[in-house]
């Protein structure tokens, strides 16, 4: 990773498994084959964590996929926006789920590659969350902006466009919060458990 932006982005890097926090994202993905939205709540209590992905409007099937561990055991639960569905229980293996993964700024450091240019993009309010922003400039053409809390670094604002496959991206925060109610990792409501941990 190289520009006048670099070092400044890796100073917002902060260790985020020992944070309590919820953040709640608007999501827009666009292709050649049309528009998906939805909504993503990534939220952490320790030893506490949630993931919940929702497809509000698509050319496919909506969906629901929320994710819980309690460090014990994991919830996977899959059903339709409408409300009602299914989930697993099964042991925890203690990883995040690939959605929550995204979140920090030390997450998204280890994916960029170092031909990656960034530069300072300033500062905005997003949610209400004092945030630095950073232009992302890749290799092939790709461009985006990237937005983190000053404070513990959470991601606030990810836009971009693949130049590569046409596609463009806007995760917005909508909500951000330093403390999560128990109720969040509760089995959703109208679901049904099946248990597979043999406890």
């Amino acid at each position: 990773m190289t520009g006048s932006g670099a070092d400044a982005l890796k100073a917002l890097a902060k260790d985020l498994s020992g944070k309590t926090y919820q953040v709640t994202y608007a999501m827009t993905i666009t292709t050649s084959t049309g528009t998906t939205k939805g909504n993503l709540t990534l939220a952490r209590k320790p030893p506490k964590s949630l993931t919940m992905f929702t497809i509000t409007e698509s050319t496919d099937a909506l969906e629901a996929v929320t994710l819980i561990d309690d460090g014990k055991t994991t919830l996977s639960c899959f059903g339709d926006p409408t409300g009602g569905g299914t989930c697993i229980k099964a042991k925890s293996d203690g990883s995040d789920s690939l959605l929550g993964s995204i979140v920090s700024v030390a997450a998204i450091l280890g994916s960029l590659e170092d031909s990656v240019d960034v530069t300072d993009a300033g500062s905005q309010a997003v949610a209400g969350a004092d945030s630095r922003c950073f232009n992302v400039n890749e290799k092939d053409g790709s461009k985006g902006i990237a937005c983190f809390t000053k404070k513990d670094g959470l991601l606030t604002l990810l836009q971009g466009k693949d130049e590569t496959e046409g596609s463009e991206t806007s995760l917005r925060a909508t909500n951000v919060a330093s403390s999560v109610p128990d109720s969040a990792f509760d089995v959703p409501k109208n679901y049904s458990v099946t248990d597979t941990t043999g406890g």
